[in-house]
């Protein structure tokens, strides 16, 4: 508050304290010195605090806060959004956009938590029985840890909690609680916290230089299976909404035919690859099924070589999965991580990681690091989950994928097939850095729904396990038409090609407006493209509005709202996707034509009456009552004929003149419900759905 700071940096080696005088210290110097304070004091670095002493106490701003992350190893942060030193390639060209001018923390090795065996006997003892329902071997695993990660963070991988809070829950819950203490995420204090996600006040400055810097440097791939058409137009109208543009990847489904060895042609999958094999390992491991796992990385290395091929190629690309929501201010948040907080030797960033394992080095970013704690036969598994959104360095995936693929596709090691899983067992091979999930809402939310990869991997396992055909390879599909079991191999998915034109129209950041009295919510919708599926399966719905977060609490706060009638007008909310029907199912968009009534109904109208209305049962039970309305129908035979043809119709009301501003004045009423009275009004026709005949007044 007065502008000077002082930061007091305790040694316990040192008969006194040790003290740095700076005036005017910005809250970034401050942010580092924090840092530098916590990092210090655990691994004791008294003769490097003392002569960052005296290099630096009289030095700049930029130069102290350089001077600071040195000293603990942590990535440069000299200003946000600053312009970063210029960075030599190989070749001798110089870029200067995508990090922030330092070189790093190096080789990163694995990382063991120690402790006695006796204590590790103890834990195994409490949970080799109950894993993954099976019986499994002691082995070279820390059983403590397998305990803590269990009963902690892998049971709240949807929660934004840090390790501190996963270790207490699990303890809570009946972990067992060893004296020493063991953090998975070192110097946690500078990254695994919630509030490091908050949206900061951008200037105008640094909206500016952020849009110019991603249009120079950036391009976006989006992974989406063929079958998933409307998540591939959620998450398209969502990048549309904060202007970006985005080249779909289609996804690699292995479950049609010829995928497979399409994808060995390709380089996706190393030629050597034996599934049959891996298949087996898998199924002795417990994992069952694994088609999906090995389409996913297929696709995340298809979306990785088309970042390569493309032209223009831009230094940095971004890879979404199909059901990640990138929070509205995505593009200055990368901007200010890449040019000021991440260092020079990076090739891969996770946007979002769950059970993070590694070193915090800033305020968003840890450096991953190989678990210790489990055995490489399981790929050091259990940590670090997460690629729904991917930040890579162009130049340098050739390289990677050089040392990642033959991790990934190792027929002994089923367990590396989770990709994300895999680079982090090579983070002593690879410089990965991390965003922690814990913070809230960083750069990007997972819109909660069901995995494309555990999907098809359910629908194998269904089908490796029946000796007859199943319909076990269209889990998942929308929209199923036809004959949708598969042929002998499993593979016929013709039956769950959904085009655009079946999903309606959809846009993020609105609000679509109507005018009905039919209408209801349903909470704890986890994804838009539920609250899609949930119009289609009522009869009455025409549009819909999903709320990414209705202030709900718990792990699904998302809102659908069901909408009777087509929008009127559209209001700008952030955090709100809404849609149509596709034109063919949206129900009166314009009078049946000659022939469509079903059959039997007939075609009569029946209890015509002038200058009456049917009253129906009262909107108590919103499910059975509902009424819509349609503007500028000619006569009321065109009102019957929509009655007739809707299921859900028992009786109609046209309007003669509605005093509509345009077109034919006419307007027809449907309504669902048991007629059970009548009122008069002047300058209406009224009547019975065809075959209610039995439902009349009495």
């Amino acid at each position: 508050a007065s502008g000077r700071a002082r930061v007091v940096f305790a040694d316990s080696h040192a008969a006194g304290r040790r003290r740095v005088i700076v005036r005017a210290v910005p809250p970034a110097i401050l942010l580092v010195a924090a840092a530098a304070a916590i990092v210090l004091g655990e691994h004791r670095q008294p003769r490097l605090l003392s002569q960052w002493q005296q290099q630096h106490q009289q030095h700049s701003p930029d130069a102290v806060l350089d001077a600071a992350a040195g000293v603990v190893g942590l990535s440069g942060m000299r200003g946000t959004g600053a312009k970063t030193d210029a960075i030599a390639k190989s070749d001798g060209r110089v870029d200067e956009q995508v990090c922030n001018g330092q070189p790093g923390l190096g080789r990163q090795e694995a990382r063991r938590w120690q402790m006695a065996e006796a204590e590790n006997n103890v834990c195994y003892e409490l949970n080799h029985g109950s894993f993954m329902g099976r019986d499994v071997p002691k082995g070279d695993r820390n059983w403590c840890w397998v305990d803590l990660k269990r009963r902690g963070c892998h049971a709240r991988l949807g929660f934004r909690m840090n390790w501190e809070e996963f270790n207490a829950a699990a303890i809570a819950g009946g972990s067992a609680n060893p004296p020493e203490k063991f953090e998975p995420l070192l110097s946690p204090d500078v990254c695994d916290r919630r509030e490091f996600g908050t949206t900061r006040a951008w200037t105008s400055q640094e909206l500016e230089m952020a849009r110019d810097w991603f249009h120079t440097n950036v391009n976006i791939y989006v992974l989406n299976l063929k079958m998933n058409v409307v998540r591939w137009k959620i998450i398209d109208a969502r990048l549309k909404e904060l202007h970006l543009a985005a080249e779909r990847v289609e996804g690699v489904d292995m479950r049609e035919p010829g995928a497979f060895d399409d994808a060995k042609k390709e380089g996706l999958i190393p030629s050597k690859f034996d599934l049959t094999l891996a298949e087996d390992d898998a199924w002795k491991v417990g994992l069952g099924g694994i088609l999906g796992r090995v389409g996913c990385a297929s696709a995340h290395f298809k979306a990785q070589a088309t970042a390569m091929k493309a032209s223009p190629r831009k230094p940095l690309a971004v890879v979404f999965e199909d059901d990640v929501w990138p929070e509205k201010d995505f593009v200055t948040r990368l901007w200010s991580m890449v040019t000021s907080e991440l260092p020079c030797d990076w090739e891969a960033v996770s946007l979002s990681s769950k059970c993070p394992y590694g070193k915090c080095i800033s305020p968003h970013l840890s450096r991953v690091q190989p678990d210790g704690n489990e055995p490489a036969d399981s790929c050091h598994g259990g940590v670090n989950y997460g690629f729904q959104g991917m930040l890579y360095r162009v130049d340098q995936l050739e390289g990677l994928q050089e040392r990642w693929k033959p991790v990934v596709f190792n027929e002994s090691r089923p367990h590396c097939l989770d990709v994300d899983v895999a680079l982090a067992s090579i983070s002593d091979q690879a410089a990965y850095y991390a965003v922690p999930f814990t913070q809230q809402p960083g750069f990007l939310s997972e819109i909660l729904q069901k995995s494309s990869r555990e999907i098809v991997d359910a629908a194998d396992a269904v089908a490796a396990s029946s000796n007859s055909p199943t319909c076990s390879a269209h889990l998942g599909c929308s929209g199923l038409q036809g004959d949708c079991c598969p042929t002998a191999s499993n593979t016929r998915l013709n039956c769950c090609d959904v085009t655009p034109e079946t999903c309606g129209d959809i846009e993020s950041g609105v609000d679509f407006v109507v005018q009905s009295d039919w209408g209801y919510s349903v909470n704890q919708v986890a994804s838009p493209d539920i609250c899609w599926t949930k119009c289609q399966e009522v009869p009455m719905c025409q549009a819909w509005t999903w709320i990414k977060d209705a202030g709900l609490g718990g792990l699904f706060p998302g809102q659908c709202w069901l909408k009777g009638g087509l929008p009127t007008s559209k209001e700008k909310k952030d955090g709100f996707v809404s849609g149509t029907l596709p034109k063919a199912k949206a129900y009166f968009s314009a009078p049946p034509a000659a022939g469509s009534v079903q059959e039997g109904a007939g075609n009569a109208c029946l209890e015509l009456v002038n200058d009456i209305e049917y009253m129906v049962e009262s909107p108590q039970e919103q499910r059975k009552f509902w009424s819509v309305f349609k503007d500028h129908v000619e006569t009321a035979d065109d009102c019957c004929s929509m009655c007739n043809a809707e299921p859900t119709c028992g009786s109609w009301t046209f309007v003669r003149d509605a005093h509509l501003p345009s077109g034919p004045p006419g307007q027809c009423w449907l309504k669902g419900g048991k007629p059970t009275g009548s009122t008069q009004k002047s300058g209406i026709i009224s009547g019975l759905r065809a075959g209610v005949r039995s439902m009349a007044m009495k």
